[in-house]
């Protein structure tokens, strides 16, 4: 997969918001794992209705896939407390 700049962006201040707020009970290579998980599934709904879907498109994640706070959180994604929802 290729992060276009935006995703990649909305990636690493989500992964620092967590890395901020973690406590004894965060585990980075889980949230990792569930958040790649969300991306593909959001990745998976937004091409879906696309007329043309190339390699490119299907390798490509955009702003749009990457999870915010919100849907990890209502997901069941454990996560650490302290973060604020209305950012990524």
């Amino acid at each position: 997969f290729k992060l276009t700049p935006d995703a990649e962006q909305k990636a690493l201040d989500l992964f620092k918001l967590l890395t901020l707020a973690r406590d004894e009970s965060f585990g980075n290579a889980r949230t990792a794992r569930n958040l790649f998980g969300m991306t593909i599934s959001k990745q998976a709904n937004r091409i879906v209705n696309l007329p043309n879907i190339s390699e490119q498109v299907l390798a490509t994640i955009d702003e749009a896939d990457i999870p915010t706070v919100d849907e990890l959180r209502s997901s069941g994604v454990r996560m650490p407390p302290g973060l604020d929802a209305s950012r990524p």
